[in-house]
């Protein structure tokens, strides 16, 4: 980036004299301006997006949690795959704010320093992968996202120099894309992970227990079995598991165990 020394020279914002480097001057400052107002816009909406996935996962969990009390094993099984497919969905929405985020940053110290073109250069690779991740399930977005990829391109444009063409920088941005999509991807993964719950296992143990729980004194491994569409044997097996763990006590037909 170009730098002000700090002498008695023109300071990072002022503008040149000559009336056409003016002009060339104020349209990338203009653009970027437009740009920053589009990308506040699009990271709005998908926080609203983020949060409303939040509040349905916190829905569906319920329902799932409800469902395996109630030994409902399908409706648990339909809730619990709804939050993953949520989960899955709130993990894109996440990444593609946060590397939006970096790009308003890096468009927001390009207002006071130059070098536009090498410093927006990997955003554009970027932009289109998160474009094509939302695209399926958000396409309002990920129509937004294209037109936002064509203000950065007019940017670029106009402040482009020979050296942008040059193959070692073509390089150097794609790992430079790939750095901060990698880098949006985890800080997504771990924040996904922080703010929701873990899911319920809806294994036959747990399944086992709560109809144990459900009928202490007549539990019968048979109907037990029956009921929740296992085998005897998993039954027994999960039986023999919550006695290991203290979870039950076995005091009668333990015969039946072996």
């Amino acid at each position: 980036m170009k730098k002000w020394n700090g002498g008695t020279g023109p300071g990072p914002k002022s503008q040149p004299s000559d009336g056409a480097n003016l002009e060339s001057y104020r349209l990338p400052i203009e653009k970027i301006q437009q740009s920053l107002t589009k990308l506040r816009v699009q990271i709005e909406k998908l926080d609203h997006v983020y949060r409303g996935l939040k509040e349905r996962d916190k829905q569906c969990f319920q329902v799932c949690i409800e469902a395996i009390s109630s030994k409902d094993k399908e409706k648990a099984k339909i809730y619990a795959d709804e939050v993953v497919e949520i989960r899955k969905m709130a993990k894109k929405v996440l990444h593609s704010q946060l590397v939006l985020e970096q790009v308003k940053i890096r468009l927001e110290t390009l207002e006071e320093v130059g070098d536009v073109v090498f410093e927006l250069l990997p955003f554009t690779s970027v932009i289109n992968e998160i474009r094509g991740q939302l695209s399926g399930f958000l396409p309002d977005a990920a129509a937004s996202l294209d037109e936002l990829n064509v203000h950065i391109g007019s940017i670029i444009a106009a402040t482009a120099t020979p050296e942008s063409a040059d193959q070692s920088l073509a390089t150097e941005i794609d790992e430079e894309a790939r750095r901060i999509l990698e880098e949006a991807s985890n800080a997504a993964a771990a924040k996904v992970s922080e703010s929701f719950p873990d899911l319920p296992s809806i294994g036959s143990e747990e399944l086992v227990y709560e109809y144990a729980k459900a009928s202490p004194e007549t539990f019968d491994i048979s109907a037990c079995a029956k009921a929740l569409g296992i085998s005897e044997e998993e039954v027994r097996q999960a039986l023999r598991s919550l006695q290991s763990k203290g979870l039950i006590v076995l005091e009668k037909r333990e015969r039946e165990l072996e």
